[in-house]
């Protein structure tokens, strides 16, 4: 019965939480765990259904049905369909400890992307790459 506890005070905790997104970034961090409380509320109430405690399984339901529920409006959205120009992005780690920009360089030719955003850039890769600010003058 306390794996049915704590299943449903962090299910119940992180619900919360996440429902407080709006507020600010440190609570936004909880809304990425929804799968995960929706199952640790599933969980707490086939437990406590078992143990025919019912008003802590019909909490644990509703945990469940909240976080689902916040699932299903991020997968019903639809983007809408761009008309007319659109734009290529090429995102790229580069890894800081990687020594060799030609591979890189490579792909950035034959994908022609109209914006580039590289990630662990490092000073050397910046110096290796100076001679794409003719292209991408907005580095």
């Amino acid at each position: 019965m306390v794996l049915a506890w704590a299943a449903l005070a962090v299910a119940g905790i992180g619900t919360a939480i996440a429902g407080l997104a709006r507020l600010g970034w440190p609570f936004e961090l909880a809304c990425h765990f929804r799968l995960q409380y929706a199952l640790l509320a599933c969980v707490s109430a086939v437990l406590f259904g078992g143990a025919h405690a019912w008003p802590p399984a019909a909490l644990a339901i509703v945990f469940a049905l909240i976080n689902i529920r916040a699932l299903g409006s991020l997968t019903t959205r639809t983007a809408p369909i761009p008309s007319g120009r659109t734009s290529r992005l090429l995102m790229a780690n580069v890894w800081c400890l990687n020594r060799s920009p030609a591979r890189l360089e490579r792909l950035i030719q034959q994908a022609a992307p109209d914006v580039i955003v590289l990630v662990e850039m490092t000073p050397r890769w910046i110096a290796a790459l100076r001679h794409l600010e003719a292209d991408y003058p907005f580095s």
